[in-house]
């Protein structure tokens, strides 16, 4: 991309500096203008940034500049990082003010600021919708991320810590899973089982077959399937006719 492309344009009744540019289905807007600052007889540039899919997604933020930061400087940051984020395939929701924020933070901090090759976010691990970033700042986060909701759960400048929250949302989130199949999977054959109830016989196999057990369908089946098959193949009177017609076949 060019950076011809990006126009930015002056919004005299507002006294502030705006552009808009659009990544494929993502809308981003942003303004740079000077607020009074409150304790002092100066003023500070502040840069605006508002991001949207649909009238359901949307996202605004707002950075406070430092003072040796003129407006030329801002509009560089800004069409720097543009130029970064024209280049990815995927942007998750929260990537593009995330990584305007540690710019920001590079040069508040008095760091030298970093080349735009040089500051690639790293992904250090992914499972299913969840990502763990490390953003050049050392800043770590954790998004979620599906086709409809982006937004970063997370953030932690500790490692260790953010590697262990990532954990355990991976492993809720696959227990979460595992239960929703074991409790699909077992209210299905309980009800097979609830229909038949008058084939005793064929019911204990069914139940066996499958590996489900009282136990099991008491946890994860329908309170009002499980009460037929209480009052039915789970009761001891039909374990001991059964039992009693077994006797008899000896």
């Amino acid at each position: 991309m060019d950076k011809k492309d990006i126009i930015w344009t002056t919004n005299k009744p507002l006294q502030s500096e705006e552009l808009i540019y659009i990544f494929g289905e993502i809308k981003t807007e942003y303004s740079i203008y000077s607020v009074q600052h409150p304790y002092a007889n100066e003023k500070n540039l502040v840069l605006a940034y508002h991001q949207e899919n649909d009238i359901h997604k949307k996202n605004n933020s707002t950075f406070e500049i430092p003072a040796n930061i003129n407006i030329d400087s801002v509009k560089k940051l800004v069409n720097d990082t543009i130029v970064h984020f024209d280049q990815k395939q995927c942007i998750s929701f929260s990537d593009i003010p995330n990584f305007l924020q540690t710019q920001i933070e590079n040069i508040n901090n008095h760091k030298e600021q970093i080349t735009i090759e040089d500051s690639q976010i790293k992904i250090l691990d992914r499972e299913g919708n969840y990502s763990l970033y490390q953003y050049p700042s050392g800043l770590y986060a954790i998004d979620y991320q599906d086709r409809s909701i982006g937004m970063t759960l997370y953030t932690s400048n500790n490692e260790k810590n953010i590697e262990r929250k990532f954990n355990d949302i991976v492993n809720l989130n696959q227990h979460e899973c595992s239960t929703a199949l074991n409790t699909g999977y077992i209210q299905g054959v309980c009800e097979c089982v609830a229909i038949i109830s008058d084939d005793y016989t064929l019911g204990k196999k069914l139940l066996s077959k499958m590996n489900v057990n009282r136990e099991l369908a008491k946890k994860y089946a329908n309170p009002e399937t499980y009460k037929i098959l209480e009052k039915g193949i789970f009761s001891q009177k039909q374990d001991q006719k059964l039992e009693q017609t077994q006797g008899l076949k000896r």
